[in-house]
């Protein structure tokens, strides 16, 4: 059976809330007061280095329909990143890639490490996206190296390539129609929110 955007997000999401188990809560709690939750966007994390950076990956977004809208550039964080939208109206997705000859050599070296054990038959495979790492877990000394000069860096080595956030559109919602109304609701559900940069990030 070929893959279909359905398919993958689920894909996607069964891996998600695998290691985020309070993603499915959060779910939850939202779905119970009959709300149909839209997924705005997702997100994907990778390195510069074959066989999984930008374009060796984008293939698998494109089989599923969705086209390239734009391109961007992320210099303060040395990102290269493509954006997707697909014309069925799924939710977006974007793909990024770090740009690692901004780095230290010897980031560049434990970067290097781990592309060389990537199988470039399952880099092939759209699976590579929610099968976790696909290199062998990371010392903790290697992680907390890469972490002191890029968390973005650090996070793909830990975590693998898999979906980096889910999303919530507030627009869709009916009974917490602001973004305050929403984590006013799940603060009091006993989930804390991410304060950093402020509680509500982005412009107004």
């Amino acid at each position: 059976m070929s893959l279909t955007p359905e398919s993958f997000f689920a894909h996607l999401w069964q891996d998600y809330t695998t290691i985020a188990p309070a993603a499915g809560k959060l779910h939850a709690l939202v779905t119970a007061r009959g709300e149909k939750i839209v997924n705005d966007h997702i997100a994907f994390r990778t390195y510069d280095r074959s066989p999984i950076n930008l374009e060796a990956l984008e293939p698998h977004i494109l089989a599923l329909g969705y086209q390239r809208f734009q391109p961007y550039h992320f210099a303060d964080k040395k990102l290269r990143a493509f954006g997707y939208i697909h014309p069925a109206g799924h939710p977006r997705i974007f793909l990024s890639e770090l740009e690692t000859a901004h780095f230290s050599a010897s980031l560049r070296s434990a970067v290097d490490g781990l592309c060389a054990q990537v199988d470039p038959k399952k880099a092939a495979d759209p699976s590579i996206l929610w099968t976790g790492r696909p290199w062998a877990p990371v010392s903790f000394e290697t992680y907390q190296a890469l972490l002191d000069e890029s968390e973005y860096a650090g996070w793909v080595a830990a975590l693998g390539l898999r979906a980096n956030h889910f999303t919530i559109s507030v627009n869709h919602l009916k009974t917490l129609p602001t973004l305050e109304a929403l984590l006013d609701y799940l603060e009091a559900q006993g989930y804390p929110m991410n304060t950093s940069g402020g509680r509500i990030k982005g412009s107004p």
